[in-house]
Order: structure tokens, then sequence, then C-alpha cells
């Protein structure tokens, strides 16, 4: 259920997750800078996405999970070195900061799998580093990263692919669930 929201071009929902695309054109809940989850600009244009990375169940439950998937313009070329640029903020409503959570996971082909909770997949790039909780929530955070590309890569998917044992997270008070928020281009 997307609430009647839009993505962007070439990005699609790989799991039952729903992910909002936040935009100034969007109902009040969604809209750019002021929306459910707090107050935040756009780093570029005037959109970007939301995703939850762990949403907290009873113990011994898997977590739910959002992710969102982008379809790449071109495959990518066996053992060429490959730029990633990536900006964070996390929601002004989140009570906890993580490490060792986002994950970049790139595919040959389209992921679909009818499910709320975890991507069975290994990300080929891990986002915040296992020595740092990321906790900015004031403003929008570089990362930078160069992938060697296995080969074909068409597909990349951004999300939380830790086992719910291997969820790392720190008490930094706010709100409920933890959500991290990406820039579009649209």
């Amino acid at each position: 259920m997307n609430f009647g929201l839009t993505f962007p071009r070439f990005w699609t929902q790989p799991t039952n997750g729903n992910p909002n695309h936040y935009s100034p054109h969007s109902r009040p809940e969604w809209q750019v800078p002021q929306n459910y989850v707090g107050y935040q600009l756009a780093y570029k244009g005037e959109n970007y996405v939301g995703i939850l990375m762990h949403k907290m169940l009873p113990q011994g439950s898997d977590s739910k999970r959002e992710y969102f998937q982008i379809k790449l313009e071109d495959s990518l070329k066996k053992d060429s070195t490959y730029c990633l640029q990536l900006f964070l903020s996390l929601a002004d409503s989140c009570q906890y900061a993580s490490r060792n959570q986002l994950g970049i996971y790139l595919s040959n082909s389209e992921v679909s799998v009818n499910t709320t909770f975890r991507l069975q997949y290994k990300p080929q790039i891990l986002v915040v580093s296992s020595q740092e909780y990321f906790e900015e929530k004031d403003r929008w955070v570089e990362f930078n990263f160069e992938y060697i590309a296995e080969g074909k890569e068409k597909y990349l998917i951004i999300g939380n692919f830790n086992d719910t044992s291997g969820v790392e997270k720190k008490f930094i008070g706010g709100g409920s669930n933890l959500i991290i928020r990406v820039p579009t281009t649209t």
C-alpha cells in the first residue's frame, strides 16, 4: 500500500514495504520540508525518499524493513571501478541511531519479493561503518564509495540487510522507529 505516492522514474519497491517519497507536491504528511517524521529540506532539488530501517517487534521476531530499488541506465562493466555517492539524514522522529545497518546491494536482475521483512542478500557496500552510530538529524551527510563491478549489475537496492541479531542501535531520543532519508533527483 503506497497511499497514492508515486516514486521517481526508475525507482521501485523490491518488497511489500512502503518507503515514502517526500515531495512538496504530496499530501501534507509526505511534504517537504515539514512532514510526519520531522523537518528536512531536500538536499538538492525538492524531493527525498524515506525508508524504515528497523521496526522493533517482540524479542525473537524478525523486524519489518523497507527498501528501494533503482534501475541503472546501463549495466555495469566487469572490473570497472564506479563511484557511488549517497546523502543521508536521520528522521527527526527516530529514537534510535544505528551502525552497521544500511547497505547497498547491486543485482543483475530486478528483485521482487513478497515480504515486509529482511531481504536475504549480502550487500556489496556497507554505508555506515561498524565503528560509529549514524545520528545526524539536522543536515545531509555525504557518503562516497568505490565499487569494482562483477559485470552486468543493472539494479541497486538500498536498505537494511542484517538479520535482527545483527542490528546495532543506540537510544538517542525522539520518536519511534528508525527511518532514514535519501534525496532523489525527481
